[in-house]
Parts: structure tokens; C-alpha cells; sequence
């Protein structure tokens, strides 16, 4: 060994302190001896470092820490500011890329480790630590040798030893994935944030484990709070909802969490903002479940939604609507009314023409002048009856069935209705039908709108011309389509043909100008659609498309058939009153009694006076109105089913109420028959001598048989003068004011 060279001996002293281990280094000089060096022992070596480590064996830590994902260490402050790491676990080397050795040897290679942005904010931290002793937070970066930036989480409690250092003993987790994943929320937030400002939509979500609530800046904005303002808990929450909607909301809150609702829920309540004002909010909540859909809620997120505009566009269109159906419901009275009104002159202009044309001793200027009479009553009367429609089809007030309809039967129904209209015009009829197909809808409304179809065929049509009617199932639908061979329409005309009144300036054929508008609100209003398709010269196809009933609903609906044309008056016997209180229609019944056979007629023009003369005379027959003075034919009817001896006399109603509430009204009460004005004298005759031979009242005692004059009585408010009454010789008056008639064997 050279004599000038200078060695580095480190030496190992135990005991130094107690349970550790002194490293000495010094430099020495050797002495030579021949073949040999000779280091020295007195005293010339010189002490250049020395350093105290841990003993040999395990750190306590160290047992704690290899079971940990986390950094575990002590940190180590000094009185004079200097800073040393005792102890490190092996995790250091995840985080910071440098041995325990190293880690705990240099306490700077940590400090160098740390983000150049980030150090003095760590070192902030640590100093108010350490003023204040108190626990240790922080947040910061790494920049690891190998893997980059890493963010680290670290927390320690510290301790001050009695040398006056204080020592943190605390561990520092990787955070690097969680800040990604934040970040990643947080962009996420923010894009929803901005998609909910452009849709007006806030967010929230209510995380159950933690405890929290986070409201997106809209949501904060909606209650009426500058974003950020407070931090929002689940009672501050509800306490934002409006007294009156707190309780509900709060049930279905706790619903929510216990996981006893569906994982979609929708609400609308009121929330109360810091000025007082009440607010109306929609909110769409989803909840996430802890286990796979199943068990207790772990999360509640969902948006919400300022309606408070939408509430008060409601609430005006709710005012607009009610005053709506108001003047729908004035203006369906006032034609009801009108109706009522024109029923009654239109019986006595029709009911009377109906005997002059059955009058055989007419010529024929007079029964052409009688026609005429006929056929302009029967279309004001068409025009009523369809204005009617119209009305309770607007407002919503007919009753539609809905059952199963056999369209070939209806088919076939509707060609012979149609026949006596097309015959006079020589206009073919041609039906077909294909599969028997069955629909769903109205069968008498059905039958109503293609009739209407069908007679607008013919009568718009050349002579010797054709209408076909072609029902055929198709898909889901059953179509039945109505052509012609007549003029057609022009293509920028066809949207006026559903408008009401509009003829399309065709006014040398007969019609209202409302059929087809009822057609159309008819077969909407039955699910179904109504199309035309035309060809100036060449004819017009409309085509009704209802749904198509299954198989198993396919049943046959019985919409009758039409009653054939006036026949000959079956001769009857028996005794009928007649309670009216229109002279008009007194006056046309005791015409019509000549028609009715062996038959006595009493009339009254009050109901008081005809309960009286029904007591007196126990008729076969009662014919009552309705709307009259005093008491109502409801009442009336209620009244004689009271009196024993009258509980079977038959009922019918014969009043202007036609409409098909009042029928129905009129059918619950108990009349054993309902016939409308204006009167077909066929259908009185008809319903007159079914109830006198149906068997349903005893036979008529010869007296009874006997043929007897038509006997009047009224009360002073309907006639000013006498009128006719049955006297001893049943030819005497009834004296105005009369209160009880005079007693059946008195005639």
C-alpha cells in the first residue's frame, strides 16, 4: 500500500445511542512496514462523518405498513428549522421513485420531488401545522422519475417531543386516478351545466353515503340563491320546498332512499325563494342502487325544471277553456232551445201536409202544391236535425258506442236506405264487400255517414250515372269507400268541403252544407279518418278508415234496418189521451183520430187537467209532452205511476225534446215509447195501435167499444173561450175553470 495514499475506514460502534448503530468514517494515513500496512490507534486518524441508523432490527412501522397501499412516515422538525424523515415505508418508492435509504439519508430529494407550482404551498402547510398543532392536509403533485406527475393525498397528526421538535407521524396515498376521474366529472359537470343553461335545465344529485348534496349553477339559480352561496344538505333542501308540498316531498325523499319506488320518478311541486316569491318546479329524479338494482339507494341524482311560465299558461288555458265550454254550453242551449222551438210549428206544417197528401180527393195541382210543403219541411228539418249534430259533436256531448260493427251487414243497410233517392235518377248502385271485415265504431253513426256519402253520390251525379260502395279490410284498418261518376271537384277545392255551410257554390241541388263537417267529426271522433280524392268530370272517391275489430270481438251489431215506406192504417179500438199544452198539436191529433179506427180520443192541454181526466176515463193509451206549464212530463209520468189503477197504462212521449240525451233521459224514466216532433203520422199510427193490441191491457167492455166523439178540455190559461166538453148528451161545454170532469157515465 502507497505510503502517500490517504484510506476511508468506516467503523461500527454499538451502543451508540442505546438499541442503535454509529457509522464513523475516518481518514487515516497507514504507517509501512516491510510487507505490510500498519493502520494507526493513536489517535492520528481524524473523524470526517458519522451518521445514526436504525438498529437491525424492524422498524414498528414497518409491520403496520407492508399490509398498506399508503405511504407510511414520520416527519421530523427541529427546533433550528431543519427537517429530517425517521422512518419511510417501502411505498416511497411508488410515490417518489427513491429507496427508504434514500428517501430517509437526504430529506431535500423529497422536497426536489415535489411539483415546482405546488412546494411553497407545501411548505405554507406544514408551517401553520406546526404553529397552530394541528392535524396536517394537503394535496399536491410528485414528479416521479419513471410514471410523471402523480398527485398525492397526505394527513398526519403531529407530536411535540420534549427536545422541542415536533414529529408527524401520518401516511400520503396516490391520488392520481381519483383527480383523473374528478377532473373528468368535473368537465362532465360542466358540459351539463352548459347543456342545462341552454335548456333551462338544472342538476343535482344527493349522495346518500357521504351525505352530500351538489347543485349545478342553474339549480342554485332556479331557487333563487347566487350559485355556491351554501352548501346544500338534505334539510336545507326540503326546506326550500313550499310549506304545503314539504310533507310529499319529503315522503317520496325517504321512499327513494329506502329503495321502495321505481328507479324513475317525476314530480311537480312549489318552492318558496329567499324574496318570498313561489315558484313551480318539474323534476326528473333516477336512483342508484347499492347492489345491482336491488336494496337501499346509494345515490339520487336527477334535473330540475323552473314550469312556473308553463304553470300559468295552464292555468289561463284551464280559465280560456272554462270560458269555452261556458259559451259551447250557451250556444248548444240556445240551438237545443231552437230546436225545441221549430219542432213544434214544423209538426203542425208537416203533420197536417202529411194529411192533405194522404187525402184522396186531391187533384193533382193541390197534391203537387202538398209535395212541395213536404219536401221544404223535410229539409228544414234535416237542417235542424244536422245543426244539432253539429253542436253536440263540437262540444263534446254525443255519446259514442263503441262496439263491434259487421260492415257487410251495414253495407247492405246503407244501399237500401240510399235506393229510393238513386231510382228517380236512374244512378246504379253497386256494393261489394271482401272477407265479411268487422269494425270498430258507432254502428248507427256509421251508418249515418256513409248514407250521407252515398246520397251525396247520387245527387251529384250525371243521370243513368253509378255510386259503388267498397268495404275491405287493410292492415290494422277497414276501409269503405264511396265513389261516383259525377261531376267531381277541383283540387284547390277539396279543404272547403269539410267546412260548414260550404256548397261549393252548387246550389241547384238540395243540402245543407253541414253533412260531410258532421261525417268528419263523426269518424275522427271514432278513431278513425275520412279522405276525398276527386277529378273534375270524372267523379270523387271518399274513403272512411275505421280500426279494424279482432276476430274474437267480431259480432254482429243490430242497427235496424229502415222502416218501410207509409202503409195502410191498421184499424184499432180503444180510448187515448192526449196531454198538450200546443193546440197546434191537439188539433193534429184529433185529425189524425179518423185514422186510428175504433179508437176515442181525449186531449188535455195541461198536465193536472190530463192526471184528472186519465183518473175519470182510464184510458188505454196515454200521449204526453213534456215541456209544458205547471209540471213537467216527468213529473207528470211519476205521478200516474203512483195511482194504482193507472201503474199499467202505457205512456208514450210525443214532445219537440229530440235530441238523443233527452230520448235517453226520456227512456230511464220509464215512457213506453219516445216519438219526436215533427211527427210522422205512420209512426203515431204504428205506436197507437201496438199498444192497444199488444195485449198488455184487458179487453175493452162494449161500452168501452163503442165509437165516441173526440172529447177537448183546457183550463183558461190555454184557451180564452169554451171549448167542447162531454155533457149528460156528450155534446155539452166544459166551462172555463172547470177543476173535475164530469164522471165517465155522464158521456
Amino acid at each position: 500500500m502507497p505510503a502517500h495514499k490517504v484510506y476511508i475506514l468506516v467503523t461500527r460502534h454499538r451502543g451508540e445511542p442505546p438499541g442503535g448503530t454509529r457509522l464513523r468514517e475516518t481518514a487515516v494515513v497507514p504507517r509501512t512496514m516491510p510487507g505490510k500496512a500498519v493502520f494507526p490507534h493513536n489517535g492520528t486518524a481524524r473523524i470526517i462523518k458519522e451518521n445514526v441508523i436504525m438498529a437491525e432490527r424492524p422498524h414498528p412501522l414497518e409491520r403496520i405498513a407492508a399490509h398498506l397501499p399508503a405511504l407510511i412516515y414520520q416527519y421530523r422538525l427541529h427546533p433550528d428549522g431543519t427537517a429530517a424523515l425517521p422512518y419511510a415505508s417501502n411505498a416511497v418508492h411508488a410515490l417518489y421513485g427513491l429507496s427508504p435509504e434514500e428517501a430517509t439519508g437526504d430529506i431535500n430529494c423529497l422536497f426536489e420531488r415535489i411539483h415546482p407550482e405546488d412546494r411553497q404551498g407545501f411548505q405554507d402547510s406544514i408551517t401553520r401545522s406546526a404553529e397552530q398543532m394541528t392535524p396536517w392536509q394537503a394535496e399536491y403533485r410528485i414528479l416521479h422519475p419513471h410514471k410523471g406527475e402523480i398527485w398525492v393525498q397526505a394527513h398526519a397528526l403531529p407530536e411535540r417531543l420534549p427536545d422541542g421538535s415536533i414529529l408527524w407521524s401520518g401516511y400520503k396515498l396516490d391520488i392520481t386516478e381519483h383527480k383523473r376521474l374528478q377532473a373528468e366529472l368535473s368537465e362532465s359537470r360542466a358540459k351539463l351545466q352548459e347543456a342545462g343553461h341552454l335548456a333551462r335545465l338544472g342538476h343535482f344529485e344527493i349522495h346518500l353515503d357521504r351525505g352530500e348534496v351538489w347543485l349545478s349553477d342553474l339549480a342554485f339559480l332556479i331557487h333563487g340563491h347566487t350559485p355556491g352561496t351554501f352548501r346544500p344538505s338534505l334539510r336545507r333542501y326540503s326546506r326550500l320546498v313550499h310549506p304545503e308540498d314539504r310533507d310529499r316531498i319529503r315522503a317520496v325523499l325517504k321512499q327513494a332512499i329506502r329503495g321502495d319506488i321505481d328507479d324513475v320518478q317525476t314530480s311537480e311541486h312549489r318552492i318558496v325563494k329567499p324574496d318570498g316569491t313561489v315558484a313551480w318546479v318539474h323534476t326528473e329524479t333516477r336512483i342508484q342502487r347499492r347492489h345491482k338494482g336491488r336494496g337501499r339507494t346509494k345515490r339520487i341524482f336527477g334535473t330540475i325544471q323552473d314550469i312556473t311560465a308553463h304553470k300559468r299558461v295552464e292555468e289561463d288555458l284551464r280559465a280560456s277553456k272554462s270560458v269555452s265550454d261556458r259559451a259551447n254550453q250557451l250556444k248548444s242551449d240556445f240551438i237545443l232551445g231552437m230546436s225545441h222551438e221549430l219542432r213544434t210549428p214544423m209538426n203542425a206544417i208537416l203533420g197536417f201536409a202529411q194529411l192533405l197528401d194522404a187525402d184522396p180527393e186531391l187533384n193533382a195541382d193541390q197534391r203537387e202544391n202538398v209535395q212541395e210543403i213536404l219536401k221544404a219541411g223535410d229539409h228544414l228539418l234535416e237542417l235542424m236535425n244536422e245543426i244539432l249534430d253539429l253542436s253536440r259533436v263540437e262540444s263534446g256531448r254525443m255519446e259514442l258506442a263503441a262496439v263491434t260493427v259487421d260492415c257487410e251487414i251495414l253495407a247492405q243497410e246503407c244501399i237500401t236506405l240510399a235506393r229510393p233517392l238513386a231510382e228517380p235518377r236512374g244512378i246504379r248502385l253497386e256494393c261489394r264487400v271482401e272477407e265479411t271485415p268487422h269494425a270498430l265504431g258507432d254502428g248507427l253513426r256509421l251508418k249515418q255517414v256513409l248514407v250521407n256519402l252515398l246520397s251525396n253520390g247520387i245527387k251529384y251525379n250525371h243521370p243513368e250515372g253509378r255510386v259503388d260502395l267498397h268495404v275491405r279490410p287493410q292492415g290494422e284498418w277497414v276501409h269503405m269507400e264511396v265513389s261516383d261518376t259525377g261531376h267531381g271537384i277541383p283540387p284547390g277545392r277539396l279543404e272547403e268541403l269539410f267546412q260548414p255551410f260550404n256548397r261549393l257554390d252548387r246550389t241547384e241541388v238540395e243540402g245543407t252544407g253541414i253533412g260531410l263537417v258532421i261525417c268528419k267529426r263523426l269518424v275522427e271522433a271514432m278513431g278513425g279518418t275520412i279522405s276525398v280524392q276527386s277529378e273534375p268530370g270524372r267523379g270523387s272517391r271518399f274513403c272512411v278508415r275505421l280500426p279494424r275489430a279482432r276476430p274474437e270481438q267480431a259480432a254482429r251489431e243490430d242497427m235496424g234496418i229502415a222502416t218501410a215506406p207509409t202503409r195502410e192504417a191498421p184499424r184499432a179500438r180503444g180510448r187515448v189521451l192526449h196531454i198538450d199544452d200546443n193546440p197546434g198539436n191537439l188539433r193534429l191529433m184529433q185529425r189524425l183520430a179518423a185514422r186510428l179506427g175504433e179508437v176515442e180520443l181525449i186531449v188535455a192541454a195541461t198536465p193536472s187537467l190530463g192526471i184528472d181526466l186519465a183518473v175519470a176515463y182510464h184510458p188505454d193509451l196515454i200521449l204526453m209532452d213534456i215541456h209544458m206549464p205547471g209540471i213537467n212530463g216527468f213529473e207528470a209520468l211519476r205521478t200516474l205511476r203512483d195511482i194504482p189503477t193507472l201503474q199499467d197504462t202505457p205512456v208514450v212521449a210525443l214532445t219537440a225534446c229530440a235530441s238523443r240525451d233527452q230520448i235517453h233521459r226520456g227512456q230511464e224514466a220509464g215512457f213506453d215509447g219516445y216519438l219526436t216532433l215533427p211527427l210522422n203520422l205512420q209512426e203515431v199510427l204504428d205506436t197507437v195501435h201496438q199498444h192497444l193490441h199488444d195485449g198488455s191491457r184487458p179487453a175493452q167492455t162494449a161500452r168501452n167499444q163503442e165509437r165516441r166523439p173526440v172529447r177537448t178540455y183546457a183550463t183558461p190559461a190555454a184557451h180564452r173561450h169554451a171549448v167542447p166538453a162531454p155533457g149528460p148528451d156528450g155534446t155539452g161545454l166544459c166551462r172555463p175553470g172547470l177543476a173535475r170532469p164530469p164522471a165517465p157515465g155522464s158521456g
